[in-house]
């Protein structure tokens, strides 16, 4: 098995079908759900003449890892944190989180594990099988809307005032710097802040302020990793806007910043988007990515140097067609 290995629309963009059967081969590949948001938005779009919006996303489906496994939400895995569930053993190894099974006994006394097929695995099922308007009915609509829940003009407003009225932030790592400060505090109101701009119903709330008080009141990034860091991407995104650093105009930057809520559960991160590039080095231990250039691909990792290696013309990634050469973020 490869590494593990989280993919935008624009890297398989840039794969050709034989390239796509490569990468297959010596990577293990996490289909996260803001994966299908963004890819079935293909479906309204005017596309090249003589080619269909169903075509355009079959070819996608078609280069889609065929081993590939569905990562649970990060809305549940969010929820269930909260809840009492651990996810640093996932985080730590950087592996998917798939929907648990329920350990049943068969008549002959044997025991096995039954696993219902959680909303990411039947989406996968779908998308190999090409039923897009499916996957759209049932899973991806829910999934945008979930994106698209919270009022980016309002979270500005209230989240700008964390800030320090003197702070200046001359880029992103500068305030990312500021927001790993903040999250690691064990103040009340910083616990509150996060469940509202987390959209923790009022249920799970309740059992999250319980386990902070019966836990000794820890740091929130201490009391929930994972939370924490969908936390901070959220903080990065708002905050990124309110300094000028991303911006608030383009709403697909929103689906684009969700692909970082998966970071802790993959090796790898591919991706040609200029976003991408820009924010997903700060949610690692160091900074540690940079952009593809024509014929230069940048190796990166949280244990090692970043380091760069020149490729060869007659290489297969210096011949990836049309898209711009996708940033490979490794762990």
């Amino acid at each position: 098995m490869g590494p593990i290995t989280i993919f935008d629309k624009s890297a398989l963009q840039a794969l050709s079908m034989d390239e796509a059967v490569w990468f297959d081969a010596f990577f293990y590949a996490n289909v996260v759900p803001v994966f299908y948001v963004e890819t079935l938005a293909d479906l309204e779009k005017q596309v090249a003449e003589g080619r269909t919006p169903e075509a355009v996303v079959g070819m996608l489906a078609d280069k889609t890892p065929y081993k590939a496994v569905s990562n649970v939400h990060h809305r549940q895995l969010v929820l269930s944190e909260l809840a009492g569930h651990k996810f640093e053993k996932a985080m730590t190894l950087h592996q998917p989180v798939i929907a648990a099974g329920d350990t049943k006994q068969a008549t002959d006394g044997s025991v096995g594990l039954h696993v219902d097929e959680s909303p990411e695995a039947a989406a996968l099922m779908r998308w190999r099988s090409h039923e897009f308007l499916e996957i759209e009915r049932v899973a991806a609509k829910g999934w945008r809307a979930e994106l698209a829940q919270h009022d980016p003009a309002h979270l500005v407003g209230v989240l700008r005032n964390i800030l320090p009225s003197d702070a200046k932030f001359s880029d992103l790592e500068q305030l990312k710097s500021f927001i790993d400060s903040f999250c690691s505090s064990s103040e009340l109101a910083v616990l509150a802040l996060a469940l509202d701009v987390l959209a923790v119903p009022k249920d799970y709330r309740q059992v999250a302020l319980h386990r902070w008080r019966s836990e000794g009141q820890p740091p929130l990034n201490r009391l929930a990793p994972y939370s924490t860091h969908v936390f901070k991407v959220d903080l990065l995104f708002y905050l990124g806007i309110d300094r000028g650093f991303i911006s608030g105009e383009r709403a697909s930057n929103k689906v684009d910043m969700a692909y970082l809520y998966y970071l802790p559960f993959a090796m790898v991160f591919v991706s040609g988007d200029r976003l991408h590039h820009r924010t997903s080095s700060y949610e690692q231990t160091r900074r540690t990515c940079a952009r593809t250039s024509s014929r230069q691909r940048w190796a990166s990792s949280t244990s090692t140097t970043t380091a760069c290696r020149r490729r060869s013309s007659s290489s297969a990634s210096s011949r990836l067609p049309r898209t711009r050469r996708p940033t490979w973020t490794t762990r």
